[in-house]
């Protein structure tokens, strides 16, 4: 089991947002267009930890790639569906993971916290995505 804990400090966030995108940070501007089969690889791809931090990824929605508030409307029905992404039998086996609503530069924005694996590979809709540096990929042999 790991040793730490999803919760990150106010302090804390606003580093991996500033430092921009990387193998343990993805952002999303909205849950518009493909956002949603977007978040779910990068679920997938933060709970098989290729890297082998094992550290959690962060999905943050609300913030642009440079790393700027979009100033969307967090709500609870968003924080919801994206809760669902762990349960909804697209990601197997299902990650231990976070969501919750934060405060950024005068702004909401909802955060998805995603361990690492005790058991990878972890699977959505049958392929192993993982990510290197702030890319994702799809795994081979």
């Amino acid at each position: 089991m790991h040793e730490y804990s999803l919760a990150v400090s106010n302090q804390a966030l606003s580093d991996l947002i500033e430092a921009k995108e990387s193998s343990r940070v993805e952002f999303k501007e909205t849950l518009g267009g493909n956002a949603r089969h977007r978040i779910r690889e990068a679920i997938c791809s933060f709970a098989n930890d290729l890297p082998g931090s094992r550290k959690p990824g962060s999905i943050v929605v609300g913030v642009r790639d440079k790393g700027e508030p979009t100033s969307i409307d967090i709500t609870d029905e968003m924080l919801r569906a994206l809760a669902d992404m762990r349960t909804d039998g697209n990601i197997v086996p299902p990650p231990a993971m976070h969501v919750e609503r934060r405060g950024y530069r005068d702004s909401n924005i909802a955060v998805v916290s995603v361990l690492p694996s005790d058991s990878p590979p972890v699977r959505y809709k049958g392929t192993i995505h993982v990510r290197s540096g702030p890319r994702r990929g799809i795994a081979t042999a």
